[in-house]
């Protein structure tokens, strides 16, 4: 032992002491450097170990917890949102100033554990509430009442081709509703592929320019991408020009350029370049976003009188938050026309044969089919931390190695960006010579599912002596970003007695165990990028295959585009641009290379775009072999066929962010995590709904008189 001279001190010969650290070996020696001297009363107990801060050490800030848990109860208290008791004690968990206490200092684990999920949901309520709290800012500025007359509706409606389905009907006149109220509102419309959407919008945008005052008789219409403004702005010309209403396609046309009042547009289509062109907001009484998810926060932000309408069929992670907990209305539009025939099926890269058939069969009968790419040249980044467990593809299945950054590249500082391109070339060619060390094939870790035992991992490995707790790497698919370091006394809970996988896992899902980051190698390989596949599929199909994609022009998009509608063309090689806007007639198949990469939101969208107006379709997703659990989210996304409910799952995959609206995804909490708790919050959302439903009258507290016969 290397003691300080006052731990010289402390220590009275004949009495008993405590030591608390971890060991290190130096010159073959097992050492304890600066350990923790602890009493015998200590013996047995938990104690928090606390993080440095600037220059108190854990021992000071535990003194400065404390005292806040002392001092600070009201404070505490008032901080969180009022129904937090109730929601408390409806789950069966300790009161706040209980679950603060036996976080930092529980009499058992299990209190410790039950402490921490109490403060796991006065969090996930903090959020809900903030989302709350933000979501009616914009609903506060008055503007003058749209002046819609019975006659002006049927005028509307007459002008389009085609009658409403029941479900549009329903919609239009919840939305109408809304669009006629005194105040600005921010209006939610959901419908998937095909149900009418566009057609809602153009009601809205004609229902403002014809019905709003002369000073705020025009809309704006805004779409993700070029290709789709175009068509938005076809589609609406015919109806147009019967009602009147001038009309104007951003790009083709400058905005502000008319001289007379008389020739400006009434309803403007462009991407979201037209927001910033505007210059006179007073003018503008609705702005209609389509495929809402694919804008940030800042672009969707308007002037405070101005209605917003935001379409989508799966609507991103915080703009579902804001329906969820806050006060977003929401209209449902049902596919009416048609039942959608898509087959979806997910295979994996390295035996993708089955849609390489689909394909080809698909060009042979004269039909269509995209290949999509998540990336048109590979180039991202990801941030370095200081150890990383890493999963190279040519290991054994369950078998990695644990890489310290700073150690093996000394060239790269912890919370660096780097490439990775640079990180698939170093970090899988670094695994690989570690490899060559180890006759096993790399560090084992275990997947904590039904066929985990602690019993049979142990008695395996009995014949292994070690001075010091071994650590075992120990993998949540609920947390699949980390693994975490579980030593080998905590599968034990006496001499011959094993801990249940249940257990183990609750103390994962509780962070009592140390974790690194997971990294796989899968990950960072990738498919291959648009512009390395193109030469595979022209050489396959020689003269048949246009290609579409964000870098190209204005000009070579629009022959892309027109080559693959008319035929010509019968095989798309693009990226995800064509996740929305492509409604193109006898798209058949298509294919989603990279599909792990990929959000929810935008594996929906793509699958849309075939299978349209009532004919068959076909769509694969394909992953990495060599990750199961992203082969298994592929599963799971390639079953649902409902919008919503993958809105949903996306929700729970990427968390919602941090309720102010600058970041729209992401978990952003200290304590809970999605998709790890996202049970706990689906509940503690169901419940705080709940509470605030108005209740039904009490009959015993307000007696009425029986009505006399």
């Amino acid at each position: 032992f290397n003691f300080r001279a006052f731990q010289q001190k402390q220590l009275a010969p004949g009495n008993t002491w405590i030591f608390s650290g971890k060991p290190k070996r130096l010159r073959d020696t097992w050492t304890f450097f600066n350990p923790d001297v602890l009493v015998q009363s200590d013996l047995g107990g938990i104690l928090p170990i606390y993080r440095k801060e600037g220059s108190e050490n854990s021992a000071q800030v535990g003194s400065r917890v404390r005292r806040v848990l002392k001092d600070g109860r009201d404070f505490l208290l008032g901080l969180l949102p009022q129904d937090l008791p109730a929601i408390l004690q409806a789950l069966d968990m300790p009161p706040l100033l209980e679950a603060v206490r036996d976080t930092h200092w529980p009499k058992t684990l299990e209190g410790a554990y039950r402490g921490r999920e109490a403060l796991k949901i006065a969090e996930m309520l903090l959020h809900m509430h903030t989302v709350h709290q933000q979501a009616p800012e914009r609903t506060f500025a008055l503007r003058p009442p749209l002046m819609l007359t019975p006659t002006l509706r049927d005028r509307i409606l007459g002008a389009l081709p085609f009658s409403l389905s029941p479900s549009q009907s329903r919609t239009w006149a919840g939305i109408e509703a809304q669009l006629r109220a005194p105040r600005a509102q921010d209006l939610l419309l959901l419908g998937g592929v095909g149900s009418g959407k566009s057609a809602i919008a153009y009601l809205a945008a004609f229902t403002q320019c014809l019905s709003g005052p002369a000073a705020m008789n025009r809309a704006l219409l805004i779409a993700p991408t070029v290709i789709l403004a175009r068509q938005l702005y076809e589609n609406l010309q015919g109806i147009a020009s019967t009602l009147g209403v001038r009309t104007g396609l951003y790009g083709a046309q400058v905005y502000g350029s008319a001289e007379n009042p008389e020739q400006t547009p009434q309803i403007w289509v462009g991407t979201h370049g037209l927001l910033n062109a505007v210059t006179d907001w007073d003018r503008i009484g609705l702005v209609v976003f389509d495929e809402e998810h694919r804008y940030g926060k800042d672009t969707k932000t308007l002037p405070s009188h101005v209605h917003r309408l935001l379409m989508t069929a799966t609507p991103i992670p915080h703009t579902l938050a804001h329906q969820r907990f806050g006060a977003l209305p929401i209209f449902r539009l049902e596919n009416d026309h048609h039942q959608r025939n898509v087959h979806t099926e997910v295979l994996t890269r390295q035996n993708p044969q089955k849609a390489l058939e689909q394909v080809h069969k698909t060009i042979s009968h004269q039909r269509k089919a995209l290949m999509v790419y998540a990336a048109v040249q590979e180039r991202e980044q990801w941030v370095l931390p200081e150890r990383v467990f890493f999963l190279h593809p040519a290991f054994p299945v369950n078998r990695g190695v644990m890489i310290d950054i700073t150690q093996a590249f000394p060239e790269w500082k912890v919370g660096q960006p780097v490439d990775t391109h640079l990180l698939a070339r170093q970090m899988l060619s670094y695994a690989e010579s570690l490899q060559l060390h180890d006759e096993a094939g790399g560090i084992p870790f275990y997947r904590l599912n039904r066929t985990f035992s602690a019993k049979k991992l142990l008695s395996a490995e009995s014949g292994q002596q070690n001075l010091f707790d071994r650590h075992l790497l120990l993998y949540d698919k609920d947390q699949p970003d980390r693994i975490f370091l579980v030593p080998e006394h905590a599968l034990r809970s006496g001499p011959s007695r094993f801990v249940r996988t249940s257990v183990l896992l609750r103390a994962c899902q509780n962070e009592a165990f140390a974790s690194v980051p997971l990294w796989r190698g899968s990950q960072l390989i990738q498919g291959k990028s648009l512009e390395m596949a193109l030469p595979f599929w022209e050489a396959r199909y020689p003269d048949q295959v246009a290609v579409l994609h964000g870098k190209m022009s204005p000009v070579d998009k629009d022959r892309a585009v027109e080559a693959f509608r008319s035929g010509e063309k019968p095989l798309l090689i693009a990226s995800n641009i064509v996740e929305v806007g492509m409604d193109i007639p006898g798209a058949e198949t298509v294919l989603v290379a990279d599909a792990e990469r990929m959000g929810v939101a935008s594996l929906a969208q793509l699958r849309g775009r075939v299978g349209r107006h009532g004919e068959p379709g076909y769509c694969f997703f394909l992953g990495p072999a060599q990750d199961p659990d992203a082969i298994e989210r592929l599963q799971r996304i390639a079953k649902e066929h409902k919008e919503e409910r993958l809105a949903v799952q996306d929700f729970l995959e990427r968390g919602f962010g941090d309720g102010t609206g600058a970041s729209q995804s992401g978990n952003t909490g200290r304590l809970f995590r999605l998709p790890r708790d996202a049970q706990r919050f689906l509940q503690v959302a169901a419940l705080r709904k709940k509470l605030a439903a108005p209740k039904p009258p009490d009959a015993t507290r307000h007696p009425q008189k029986m009505p006399a016969h």
